[in-house]
């Protein structure tokens, strides 16, 4: 019994201390916060948000110091501008005191008796005057100013990239309630909408999808945000409307210019027309082939490689049209598979599916061929 009491004691003690250490982690942060030492607290935060993503307060805390060290560095550079602007106003006063000092006092001029110079010799008219050329200095172009709310936005973006996706959509939310027509709003839902997505809350991203194509019809981002419905309806395994959804994209597209991008330095990137056009034949395809409709598959994935072989769903079209023929009772045709297995692996060497590609070819070659 007294064994037994034993290894018990050590089990709770073993227990207590890995308890302990996020707990430690969590003071030792919270002190670095308190003291403003913000990157040895972000580091300590990063720690113990791996340890356990769920520890009460330390994402919330996490973002905070994102938060101060922003504007501590915002800060540091004010008062970088301030003493260079003080030191420019003294450097001038300096000068003119030397000048004040100056008036009155003859310096004895040196007289230089210059050289004959010779007479140029006068140009014929059969000789040409060459004047040189002034070069001309680059203008600097101005650098881009951010919108109102645009440094709230880009903090919101480095909370999506490590992986903080609710304070990210809190950050966005409430700049939103502060500014509600603020002028990247379609921004804004866009990456709201991303996030959920991410987050497999497909229909709540397509609502805020509706919402940017409601509120901000004029938006850059239209077929984006058009795009990405369909992508959530597929996601959702509805593929008859999510194919719909990809036809009305490709009708409209085919026949209108995207609008400019007034905010370009602000994420998302906006990709050409030949990027979303390619991503939406790729996109028919696909609910298609999930709708075992293999024939009319071949047909958009074919489109894909003919109309746009350079574009990033290219590879993507190539890797499924052989996938088809290799694994499909009804289509099945080895040869043709093996010889879109090697286009692949020759046109896209950087895909994600060259090392799957190339397995399948050697497969096939030694016991199918």
């Amino acid at each position: 019994m007294k064994k037994i009491f034993c290894i018990f004691l050590f089990l709770a003690g073993g227990l207590a201390a890995e308890v302990k250490e996020t707990d430690l982690l969590f003071q030792e942060a919270l002190f670095y916060y308190q003291s403003q030492r913000l990157d040895k607290a972000l580091e300590t935060f990063s720690k113990l948000l791996e340890k356990d993503p769920s520890y009460p307060k330390a994402q919330e805390l996490f973002v905070e110091t994102l938060k101060k060290r922003a504007g501590k560095e915002g800060v540091r550079s004010q008062e970088s501008r301030v003493k260079s602007q003080e030191s420019g106003v003294k450097s001038q006063e300096s000068e003119r005191r030397s000048q004040k000092e100056g008036v009155g006092r003859k310096e004895p001029k040196e007289i230089k008796i210059a050289p004959k110079l010779e007479e140029p010799e006068k140009a014929t008219w059969t000789e040409e005057l060459i004047i040189p050329e002034i070069e001309k200095k680059e203008e600097e172009k101005p650098k881009p100013v951010l919108p109102k709310k645009g440094q709230d936005y880009l903090f919101a973006y480095t909370l999506i990239k490590k992986g903080f996706y609710q304070p990210a959509i809190n950050e966005l939310g409430q700049i939103l309630t502060e500014e509600p027509e603020t002028k990247i709003k379609d921004k804004i839902l866009f990456t709201m909408a991303q996030i959920l997505f991410k987050m497999e809350k497909y229909a709540e991203a397509i609502s805020v999808l509706k919402t940017l194509l409601t509120e901000t019809p004029k938006s850059s981002l239209v077929y984006e945000a058009n795009l990405s419905i369909a992508d959530s309806l597929f996601s959702q395994k509805n593929f008859l409307d999510a194919r719909l959804q990809y036809l009305k994209v490709l009708h409209k597209l085919s026949n209108e210019d995207i609008l400019e991008d007034p905010y370009p330095e602000l994420p998302p990137t906006l990709r050409k027309k030949e990027e979303l056009l390619a991503e939406t034949q790729l996109g028919i395809g696909n609910t298609y082939k999930r709708l075992g409709e293999y024939q009319k598959s071949i047909v958009e994935y074919q489109k894909v490689l003919d109309l746009y072989p350079k574009t990033a769903s290219a590879d993507d079209a190539c890797f499924y049209l052989a996938d088809i023929y290799d694994r499909e009772p009804l289509i099945r045709d080895f040869e043709k598979a093996v010889r879109i297995y090697k286009l692949l692996m020759e046109a896209y060497p950087d895909s994600i599916w060259f090392d799957r590609a190339k397995e399948r070819k050697k497969y096939l070659e030694k016991n199918y061929l």
